[in-house]
């Protein structure tokens, strides 16, 4: 398997880059002390969406997804809940995973909804160790009804591998090994926000728990 990225995800990697050191990397310590983005920045993003799929009690693996999708005459009426969803109180609209069909990854189907549907409620969350100037919600479903283009995958088919899995947490634990690096190479430096190295650990050490499937989790 070519892992290698094409020339058109290079530029795009780039650009991303490019945007992230002008727009962001100046503001960052200022957003993380006051747990909160400037939301000026969010037009120069792009339209903004967020992606429901982590749930309180399943993590991020679809195959134990229990928020639940079933049709009332030609609509879906959506119910369940999400948490620690990226974006959630910023976007316009959502992409919901739920459950349409049977047990495991194949019976799951995905719904743009968007947020100002009746019965989509969204909380933030508050007090984070990292990631505070990102909006981190929890997602509630109270028969959210959606009509039938609101769907826009049907049944997934593919198992959530194994190796994908394995992929996030080794990606997450590196992160946080390389970090504690960082410090432990600043000293007592490391340990203030005057620099960004303890930033960084603390952004890092979210994403062993909260980006790995709940039973890939060693908590």
């Amino acid at each position: 398997m070519d892992l290698a990225l094409t020339e058109e995800q290079l530029a795009f990697k780039q650009l991303a880059r490019d945007f992230l050191v002008k727009e962001v990397v100046p503001f960052r310590a200022e957003w993380d002390r006051r747990e909160s983005v400037d939301v000026a920045i969010i037009p120069k993003m792009g339209e903004l969406g967020f992606f429901g799929l982590t749930e309180p009690d399943n993590g991020s693996d679809p195959s134990d997804l229990a928020t639940r999708a079933t049709r009332a005459g030609t609509d879906w009426v959506i119910n369940g809940s999400k948490i620690f969803i990226t974006n959630g109180t910023w976007a316009d609209a959502c992409m919901v995973f739920a459950r349409t069909g049977g047990p495991g990854a194949r019976g799951i189907s995905a719904f743009l909804v968007p947020t100002d549907t009746p019965g989509f409620v969204r909380t933030e969350i508050h007090g984070k160790l990292g990631l505070r100037g990102q909006a981190t919600a929890e997602l509630t479903f109270d028969d959210v009804r959606v009509p039938a283009d609101a769907m826009v995958r049907n049944e997934r088919g593919e198992p959530f591998g194994v190796a994908a899995s394995k992929a996030k947490l080794f990606a997450s634990e590196a992160a946080v090994k390389a970090a504690n690096l960082a410090i432990q190479a600043f000293g007592g430096y490391g340990y203030v926000d005057e620099y960004p190295v303890q930033k960084f650990m603390r952004d890092a050490r979210v994403m062993t728990s909260m980006k790995a499937p709940a039973r890939s989790r060693s908590c």
